[in-house]
């Protein structure tokens, strides 16, 4: 078996515990937190995080591990970094909405290497390596080649913040494709890899919302890109888009 194989089966433990673990919660009681930045948090976040790293540390114990709840040494200049999202989406999770989903990723020499999207409740395990293809459930998918905008269906995940963030642009963008919906979070990212959608676009992330989902993106054959229409997996803004889609996306954001 070779590395890559090795690491895509732990991958798999580990997308089946953390979704035996947060099932386990759902339409159940639970007492939720908030953090600094005024995000929820809950005991199913934290205990699926912990869950994670013993695994990892027990499999891989050199290797270093980040986490959105327990952190972790922002040095990721390591062979072999994990990054974890438990929930990602814990909104949606708390208000009993399925389109949440857990992400796990694994950074070689500081890059997104490899990156999975597990989707619990729609029972969908979207995984990524850079250099092969993206697969769905064990089947290989493709992003759509959708070529014209106004045939597109745009993807965020709060139309607030996109306009915070984007401004008139984003509104702009919006004014351009077919339609707008909210399935956000790391689902909408999947669900342009796996040609359901044709943009997706999210401000403001941090490193375990963003790494897992390069590898899954490329991998379908889509883009994945910031404001200056590169990304290497590790900025604070993405977009994922349908190839044909980059150049129309970033000009109508660039106000070009």
């Amino acid at each position: 078996m070779s590395e890559n194989q090795e690491f895509k089966k732990f991958i798999e433990q580990l997308a089946d515990v953390s979704e035996q673990n947060i099932l386990k919660y759902m339409d159940k009681d639970f007492s939720v937190e908030y953090k600094e930045d005024k995000s929820p948090v809950t005991i199913v976040d934290k205990s699926t995080e912990e869950i994670l790293r013993k695994m990892i540390e027990k499999e891989f114990p050199d290797h270093l591990i980040i986490g959105e709840e327990f952190g972790g040494s922002t040095d990721i200049t390591d062979e072999y970094t994990w990054v974890l999202d438990p929930i990602d989406g814990t909104k949606s999770f708390i208000a009993g909405i399925p389109l949440f989903g857990t992400l796990i990723a694994l950074l070689k020499d500081g890059k997104p290497f490899m990156g999975c999207i597990n989707v619990p409740c729609q029972k969908e395990r979207m995984i990524g390596v850079i250099g092969e293809e993206t697969t769905l459930n064990g089947r290989v998918v493709r992003a759509k080649e959708t070529g014209d905008i106004s045939n597109a269906v745009l993807l965020t995940t709060c139309m607030n913040d996109a306009i915070k963030y984007f401004g008139d642009t984003f509104l702009s963008l919006q004014s351009r494709v077919a339609y707008t919906r909210t399935w956000g979070d790391c689902y909408g990212h999947l669900m342009v890899a796996c040609g359901r959608a044709d943009i997706m676009i999210d401000p403001e992330l941090n490193l375990w919302d963003i790494a897992a989902l390069m590898p899954c993106v490329v991998g379908s054959g889509a883009s994945f890109y910031n404001f200056d229409g590169d990304c290497m997996g590790l900025e604070d803004q993405v977009f994922s888009s349908c190839k044909n889609l980059k150049a129309d996306v970033l000009a109508v954001l660039k106000n070009q």
